[in-house]
Formats: C-alpha cells, structure tokens, sequence
C-alpha cells in the first residue's frame, strides 16, 4: 500500500499522524500526536517537521516557528507553563538572545 492524499494512520507506539501523505511518506501539512500527550501541528517533509508548526508538550509549554528535519531552527516564540511568551532564535535545544515578549 503506498499512501497518497488525506488520512490518518495510528502507529503501534500509539502515535497518530492525520495529515498528507505523498508516497507512503508524510508530506505537506498535518499533525502528529504522541502517546504522552505532546503534539506537533504544521508542514512536513519526508517524515520531519520542515517549515512553520507549533510543538506543544505534555505540560503545556509549546514552540511555534521554524523547523528544520526535526529540530527548532530559526526565529520562533516558547509559550512557558505560566504562560511567559518568549522570543528569539533557536537552535535546536539553544535559544540565542531569548527575551521576554511584554504584553502593552
């Protein structure tokens, strides 16, 4: 079976992808949802998150901006648990510059 289009598949590990596939691969936009509860909603590419998505863990916490075969590239926002917006640029598990965004 070769995957082409909308669907929506369950792995064995209890993830669950919903979102284009293009030859059996995940390609397009989409979302993915882990078995603890942590998600990612955006672009895919050959099975990674490639371009603008949103990461949110299981705590609540959550990343929206660049990504680049998986790993926080580029500007983006960290929504903290007590719901602190931080912006900067990351690079994979650093954040560079990261500063505090104040609400006026």
């Amino acid at each position: 079976m070769c995957r082409n289009g909308q669907g929506t598949h369950t792995y064995a590990n209890g993830k669950v992808y919903t979102g284009t596939w293009r030859d059996d691969v995940m390609n397009g936009s989409g979302s993915l949802t882990f078995a603890n509860g942590s998600k990612y909603e955006g672009e895919f590419q050959d099975n990674a998150f490639n371009g603008q998505g949103v990461y949110t863990w299981e705590d609540g916490s959550q990343y929206r901006g660049n990504f680049t075969n998986n790993r926080l590239i580029g500007k983006g926002e960290y929504l903290d648990v007590e719901s602190r917006v931080w912006v900067g640029s990351f690079q994979d598990k650093a954040a560079i510059g990261l500063e505090v965004k104040l609400e006026c």
